[in-house]
Order: C-alpha cells, then sequence, then structure tokens
C-alpha cells in the first residue's frame, strides 16, 4: 500500500520510515489547547492512521494511548499477534471488546493471537462482563490456551483455583505455581 502526503492538493509518495517520522511528530506536537474543529481532525488523523498496514505507525499510535474504542475494536479484528501484544501490554483494552469479536478471537485458528491473549488478558475486579468472557478461556477445549491463562499473574486466584483442577497436569501444575507465587 502506497502512502501520500497530500500538499496543497498535490500528493507525495512517501515511505514507512518517512510516516512514521510524521506520527512520531503528530503524537509529539499534538496540542491540548486546540479548537474543538483541530481536535475532530486530530482524533479522526489518528485513528485513520491506526489502520496503517506497517506495524511501526500502529505500534506507535497504539503505545501513545489516543485511539478510539471504534480503532481498538478495527485493530483487534486484525487478529495481528504484533498488534494484540502492544494493545494488551500498553493498556487493558479488552474492556472496548465486543462480545462478537471476543467470541471471533476466541474461535480463532491462530494459536499463537490466541496463547497471547490468554498470557495478557485482565479481569477487572467485580466486572460480570470480564467473569463471563474470562470463563471462555478457562474452557477452552487446547491446554496450550489454558496454560498460557494459569501463567498469566495478573489474574485472581479463582481463576487459578478453577484451573488448578484442569484434566492437563502441565495446566494444573502452572495454576498451582501461579496460585502459590500469588500469596506470597
Amino acid at each position: 500500500m502506497k502512502t501520500y502526503l497530500n500538499i496543497d492538493g498535490e500528493n507525495f509518495p512517501i515511505g514507512s520510515r518517512t510516516l512514521t517520522c510524521i506520527v512520531r511528530e503528530l503524537l509529539d506536537s499534538a496540542v491540548l489547547d486546540s479548537s474543538e474543529q483541530e481536535s475532530a481532525d486530530y482524533t479522526q488523523t489518528i485513528n485513520k492512521l491506526a489502520l496503517h498496514p506497517s506495524a511501526n505507525v500502529r505500534g506507535l499510535l497504539i503505545r501513545n494511548g489516543s485511539l478510539s474504542k471504534k480503532t481498538i475494536e478495527a485493530l483487534f479484528s486484525q487478529m495481528d499477534p504484533c498488534i494484540i501484544d502492544d494493545l494488551m501490554y500498553y493498556s487493558d483494552e479488552t474492556c472496548y471488546m465486543k462480545d462478537d469479536l471476543y467470541d471471533s478471537l476466541l474461535s480463532s485458528k491462530n494459536m499463537s493471537v490466541l496463547k497471547l491473549f490468554a498470557n495478557r488478558v485482565i479481569v477487572r475486579k467485580g466486572n460480570s462482563e470480564d467473569r463471563n468472557k474470562i470463563h471462555k478461556l478457562i474452557h477452552h477445549p487446547d491446554p496450550e490456551i489454558r496454560y498460557a491463562l494459569a501463567d498469566n499473574r495478573a489474574l485472581p486466584d479463582w481463576i487459578f483455583k478453577i484451573l488448578a483442577q484442569d484434566t492437563d497436569s502441565d495446566v494444573r501444575f502452572r495454576a498451582l505455581s501461579s496460585l502459590k507465587k500469588s500469596n506470597i
């Protein structure tokens, strides 16, 4: 995909490295006291750039944390392990996932994405939606997914207690190990 910089109606082709520099500058120079229109234009630009095919550009924007819920949802739907890793690492964006997107992620055949997701998912305390969604991971048919979940030390103890009863011995061991470490 070619990217063009439009200056006074004339398009100039730019490469990925140049676009990455422009995005860095755009993020560094974001003006907080701008007008509502400038703010809306900025948000729209950021959200369009977040869907750019360049992983560097998407990563910069994700790490900056200024994406709309709609853009985050679109990024998750791409099922790209690098994008999901950035989304999960830099903030708890799973709360923006609609049920159908969450279900499509769980039914994905992309094991690296699923393992990464299970290892990074966060359950917000007292949130029943999170509890319902995590049950799908707890009971996932693939033991590697359950193992990745048992290895996620950010989860509450009740999840480890369930996984400590798993039919797979590796999952049980990892859950018991995580449970012991969370009680230290």
